[in-house]
């Protein structure tokens, strides 16, 4: 990882963005994803999307919903470089595991724990006066 201070910044951002992703999963409120999206960003509105469908649907991630799925990233790592005055590239990735619950009658309550993957995101973000903004996302390895 790049000392200039900027290139930090935009590093520690991307570890932030994670965190409002697995956030947006794990309470199926998709506000605050939004919020860090550009117009253009389709891997944010589509995983957005699919947030609120799975929070209409069947409320997954209510507290009396039949099936709750938990998402758990661990090991967090970034890096980054800068592209142009303003815009940054970071690579941010985690192992991601997934654990479902659900109860099956009567009262026995079910419990599967995925095997873990590793998830590594590339985030093209960009510096705004309020803070920073994600322009585009690829999936580099897992997803």
């Amino acid at each position: 990882m790049s000392e200039e201070p900027d290139v930090q910044a935009a590093t520690a951002a991307g570890a932030e963005f994670f965190d409002v992703f697995a956030t947006a999963l794990n309470d199926g409120d998709s506000t605050d994803l939004r919020r860090w999206a550009a117009p253009g960003c389709g891997w944010c509105e589509s995983v957005a999307q699919q947030v609120d469908d799975l929070a209409l649907a069947d409320d997954s991630t209510g507290t009396g919903a039949a099936t709750v799925a938990r998402h758990r990233f661990d090991a967090i790592t970034a890096r980054g470089g800068r592209e142009a005055p303003g815009k940054y590239v970071v690579e941010v990735g985690a192992d991601h595991l997934v654990t479902t619950t659900w109860e099956e009658p009567p009262g026995t309550r079910q419990l599967h724990i995925g095997t873990p993957e590793r998830l590594v995101l590339a985030l093209a973000l960009t510096q705004r006066d309020d803070g920073w903004q994600v322009d585009g996302v690829r999936v580099v390895e897992g997803g």
